[in-house]
């Protein structure tokens, strides 16, 4: 979690007005479905002025109401991996828009992957790299969802540096979304424990 959360800078507010109380309790009820709002709404839906909307945001430390709800729809889509909250956030983003959205898709892209290059600790790169040429141990691949195609195309280069890889199943790409049902599904978890054990019994490491 962000150490200055949106809450906890309405927390560390004092002296707060009526009209700034109304806001602040809008907002904490209000936080995941903010992007959605602008100056005008929250006004109307809190009855205090515009201005005093303004105000309370720039009290906040935002130089502009945009630049909240920037902060919130970036945070929103980088920390939750919800494809329903993604999709409701975006198609609510695109409605009666005329603009290049290929364009805006291609900036969104870019800044995810800027996002995750700054996630990489070089060092603990090259160990996973130096423990993948590792020519004694087994090397297992899997990918989660789209992304077991890029297993895929992993899984055909390093084969040609190295022996003893092993492209797991595409049924195992999908067992995240199995788990949602692991209850009424026991035989989805009896295959996730088997696979769990029979790593350990061979003391592997998994690298995510």
């Amino acid at each position: 979690m962000p150490e200055n959360t949106l809450l906890q800078k309405i927390h560390s507010l004092q002296k707060l007005t009526r009209s700034e109380v109304k806001i602040a309790d809008f907002f904490a009820q209000n936080e995941a479905d903010l992007v959605f709002e602008n100056v005008s709404t929250i006004s109307s839906k809190t009855g205090v002025s515009k201005a005093t909307v303004v105000r309370f945001v720039a009290k906040l430390g935002y130089k502009k109401f945009n630049g909240l709800i920037q902060e919130l729809r970036d945070e929103l889509v980088f920390k939750e991996d919800s494809l329903p909250i993604r999709y409701t956030l975006k198609r609510k983003q695109l409605v009666g828009r005329k603009d290049d959205i290929i364009g805006e898709n291609f900036s969104c892209i870019m800044k995810n992957l800027q996002k995750t290059h700054d996630l990489i600790e070089p060092e603990k790169f090259l160990e996973i790299a130096q423990m993948l040429m590792k020519q004694n141990a087994h090397l297992y691949i899997t990918g989660q969802r789209t992304s077991y195609c890029l297993a895929s195309l992993f899984h055909l280069l390093i084969s040609r540096i190295r022996p003893n890889c092993t492209l797991l199943g595409p049924e195992i790409s999908v067992f995240p979304d199995r788990l949602v049902n692991v209850g009424e599904k026991r035989r989805a978890a009896g295959n996730i424990q088997t696979s769990l054990w029979e790593f350990n019994q061979e003391n592997s490491k998994i690298l995510c």
